[in-house]
């Protein structure tokens, strides 16, 4: 046994063929000292990962307090200039269009400080969304985040920005929520029980992160429900009995088929009136979200950031397109069902429960039997 080295391909059926029982312990002692090496290498870099983290947000916060003190020093500065300036306090008077001049690299400094702060500030806000599983709030805070990064690596000037590292930084904090978010709503997307209103919501959030067309998103959200449906039937899944499993599935399948009508069907589904209600003509702009900033503040903005909303060209989802979606759904759910109930079945005791079952569920499939006809 001295020559075994890779502990982790031990043929365990072998190992109690072939060797003595002081070998075996000596293997079992050596898989013990390995397990305990690997325990405390975990705990070491799961400790040094938690202080990067402190680290991180400690940088964060004084980013945070050193852009407002900036801010409120440069206030001063001017009030300041202003006043000595009308008491014939200074040598000389600029004229108009110098005044005109400083004034316009004043706002522009002033505008970026301002949009450097609320980069320092969104992590947070966004953060606080997904905690409360307002994923498309926090789909348009990114959105937001995103438009301001980009605006001040291309608009502001070179020399000024070299002074500001910190947004290029902030960007590379803030570009993790794309994986945040999708993945976020992709796992609501796959509950078993998901109400219309949530449902339309993550999807308009995956819609504006991928900047993709209706079609595409229908066929993502009916492969998500085939997989919690498969999910629900498998062994593994929460629910033990095979009534509970069965039924389960069954709610889900209607579940599916009225989140498919009442989000896709027409051109008022309820999708495009979430995606309408935030990039129509009538819609307010996204900084709008931002309740904690003062109102002064935001006003010395640039247009294209205090303006600036979500922006989307889609193409509309035809009745004849959705029915297409929802007949490969239903064939997908017809070979899973197949495969699964046959082998649950076999399981079920006696007649009874499998009059019970079929009672139950044909109460369950009356409620949206006309909602599947009309899709298909």
């Amino acid at each position: 046994m001295a020559n075994v080295t890779n502990l982790l391909h031990i043929n365990v059926d072998k190992l109690f063929e072939q060797c003595g029982v002081a070998d075996i312990d000596l293997v079992h002692k050596r898989l013990q000292s390995e397990v305990e090496l690997k325990r405390e290498e975990l705990r070491t870099m799961v400790g040094e990962r938690y202080r990067d983290l402190l680290k991180a947000a400690d940088t964060i916060g004084d980013m945070r307090n050193t852009a407002g003190s900036i801010i409120e020093n440069v206030d001063t500065i001017q009030a300041a200039c202003r006043k000595l300036n009308d008491h014939q306090l200074i040598g000389f008077r600029t004229d108009h269009q110098q005044r005109k001049l400083r004034k316009t690299t004043n706002d522009t400094f002033h505008a970026v400080i301002v949009q450097i702060k609320l980069l320092t500030s969104l992590p947070e806000m966004i953060w606080s969304a997904i905690d409360g599983e307002d994923f498309f709030v926090a789909t348009q805070l990114f959105i937001f985040s995103r438009h301001i990064s980009t605006g001040l690596q291309l608009d502001s000037n070179a020399a000024l920005m070299a002074k500001f590292p910190v947004a290029k930084k902030q960007w590379a904090v803030l570009s993790q929520f794309f994986f945040t978010i999708k993945q976020n709503c992709s796992s609501c997307l796959e509950r078993e029980d998901l109400q219309p209103e949530v449902a339309a919501k993550c999807l308009a959030s995956l819609v504006l992160l991928e900047s993709c067309q209706l079609d595409h998103i229908l066929s993502v959200f009916v492969q998500m429900r085939l997989k919690a449906f498969a999910g629900v039937l498998a062994e593994g899944s929460r629910h033990e009995k095979v009534r509970d499993k069965i039924l389960a599935s069954l709610k889900l399948l209607m579940n599916t088929v009225e989140l498919i009508h009442t989000c896709f069907v027409g051109v008022d589904g309820l999708l495009m009136r979430e995606l309408n209600f935030i990039t129509g003509e009538n819609a307010q702009p996204t900084i709008g979200l931002i309740k904690s900033e003062d109102p002064k503040i935001i006003q010395t903005l640039p247009d294209i950031i205090s303006r600036f909303r979500p922006r989307i060209q889609l193409e509309p989802l035809s009745d004849e397109r959705v029915g297409k979606h929802s007949k490969i759904w239903l064939q997908s759910v017809e070979k899973i069902a197949t495969n699964q109930l046959s082998k649950l079945m076999n399981l079920v005791p006696s007649i009874k429960v499998l009059h019970d079952i079929r009672k139950l569920s044909l109460a369950v499939a009356k409620k949206t039997g006309k909602l599947v006809f009309n899709l298909c």
